[in-house]
């Protein structure tokens, strides 16, 4: 009962009491305007009842899985030229590395391990959109305005990256 008193008599002068309701847009900070968006930044009429919520999150999930698996075969198709094209920073660099099957079926291990790790690369930003794509509805108008710069963002920054790492890490682990 004394810490409630105390946090009545510590409401500031000229503002009113009685919740996050009452207060004018200027008397909200950024925060509590992120965390309590004003009734038109919400689209409450697009609500959904759990089991269609779950049917969504599936349908995006088998949607995104499909394109892994998809991207992963296509990989699986040309398995020796990029097997070859993974060996290249090692080759251009004449660092004297030697690539060795030291068991009868390791070739074909490595071919499917860097199938399976291009195809995933390929299909990352797929998955990144279908959980956007999932995600969105959730979100206010002003956040939904951010959600595609971010996945294309996303997709840049993470093919950047790996085009960094195999072009400048690669021969520089290897040397």
């Amino acid at each position: 009962a004394e810490s409630r008193m105390a946090l009545e008599q510590a409401v500031p002068q000229g503002l009113p009491q009685g919740g996050y309701q009452n207060l004018s847009v200027d008397q909200r900070g950024a925060v509590s305007n992120f965390f309590f968006p004003d009734e038109e930044d919400l689209d409450m009429d697009k609500s959904m009842p759990l089991e269609d919520h779950l049917t969504e999150l599936r349908d995006g999930l088998l949607r995104a899985g499909a394109f892994t698996v998809v991207s992963v075969g296509a990989c699986l198709a040309f398995y020796k030229e990029l097997t070859t094209a993974l060996e290249q920073p090692a080759q251009l660099a004449d660092m004297g590395v030697k690539f060795v099957q030291l068991a009868p079926g390791e070739f074909f291990f490595v071919s499917v391990k860097v199938a399976i790790a291009v195809g995933l690369l390929i299909a990352f930003p797929y998955a990144l959109f279908e959980a956007a794509l999932y995600l969105t509805p959730a979100l206010t108008k002003s956040e939904r305005e951010v959600v595609g710069p971010t996945v294309l963002g996303s997709a840049v920054l993470f093919y950047s990256g790996s085009y960094f790492a195999y072009s400048v890490l690669s021969p520089a682990a290897l040397g």
